[in-house]
């Protein structure tokens, strides 16, 4: 794997790391690491070479489809998080 492949895989990861890490949580600083990361994973058609979907592009994924499975996780997470009676 090149290194240009690393760097798009280590962004890639931290990324949906960060999303995980960040998706519930609470306050200022965790609230703008998600809003920044939800950002770069929903961004589309740009040209900017570390763009979510020009890097999955590179690494060979589906952005459509990892987006999809973000969407749905985020979903099964809140719907455990609610109060059952």
């Amino acid at each position: 794997m090149s290194q240009a492949s690393r760097d798009d895989l280590l962004r890639l990861l931290d990324a949906l790391e960060r999303f995980y890490a960040f998706y519930s949580a609470e306050g200022g600083e965790a609230r703008r690491v998600l809003c920044e990361t939800t950002r770069w994973l929903d961004a589309t058609g740009s040209d900017d070479p570390g763009a979510f979907e020009n890097v999955c592009a590179r690494l060979g994924f589906d952005a459509a489809r990892i987006r999809a499975s973000l969407r749905r996780r985020a979903s099964e997470r809140r719907r455990a998080a609610e109060p059952h009676d």
